[in-house]
């Protein structure tokens, strides 16, 4: 199972410019074993509930859209930066 999470997207994607991939996601791993460790402990404890996940995950879980627009002579918008 592929672990796919804001944590790796963000390291993959632009949170750290020009690190090279494997490093970058090296930087992302403490946090997401922190994470991982965190929620099996409230498992263990019974204290995550399925009421606790599923709200977790609501507030958690998101999208984005944006539009690209370029000036009429072809160039990114914003002088091309």
């Amino acid at each position: 199972m592929v672990r796919w999470n804001v944590i790796t997207a963000q390291a993959q994607n632009g949170l750290f410019p020009k690190m090279p991939r494997p490093l970058a996601l090296a930087l992302g791993w403490p946090l997401n074993a922190l994470h991982r460790g965190w929620w099996r402990l409230a498992v263990w404890s019974g204290r995550a509930s399925e009421e606790l996940r599923l709200r977790s995950l609501r507030r958690t879980t998101g999208a984005f859209a944006f539009v690209a627009h370029s000036d009429r002579d072809g160039a990114p918008a914003g002088g091309g930066r």
